[in-house]
C-alpha cells in the first residue's frame, strides 16, 4: 500500500448518523413512574422502577460512551480534512515554486 486513503464523507456521514441515536437517548419521554403507578399491581410497579433506575444508570454511560465516539469520529474527519489541506497548499506552493510532485 503506497498511500493512504481516507473518505471524509464516510466520516462525516457516521458521525451524522451517530447523532441520532444519541440524541434518542438524552431525551427520554417514557416515565417510569407514570407507567409503574398505571399497572395496578405492586409487585409489578416495583420491578419496573427497579428496572427504570437501571436502564437510567446504564443509559447514562452508555450516552458517555456513544458521545465519545461521536465526538472522536467528527475529530478524526476535521483533522484530516485539515491535514489534506495543507498538504494541497505545500503542494500547489511546489508547483509554483517549480518544484516536482
Amino acid at each position: 500500500m503506497d498511500r493512504l486513503v481516507v473518505d471524509i464523507d464516510q466520516l462525516d456521514s457516521l458521525a451524522a448518523r451517530l447523532s441520532r441515536p444519541l440524541s434518542a437517548l438524552k431525551t427520554e419521554d417514557i416515565r417510569v413512574e407514570v407507567v409503574a403507578d398505571l399497572v395496578g399491581h405492586d409487585g409489578l410497579a416495583q420491578r419496573i422502577r427497579d428496572f427504570g433506575k437501571g436502564w437510567d444508570d446504564n443509559r447514562s454511560k452508555l450516552i458517555e460512551r456513544v458521545d465519545g465516539v461521536h465526538r472522536s469520529i467528527a475529530k478524526i474527519g476535521e483533522q484530516f480534512a485539515s491535514l489534506e489541506t495543507e498538504l494541497q497548499t505545500s503542494i500547489d506552493g511546489s508547483a509554483d515554486q517549480g518544484g516536482t510532485r
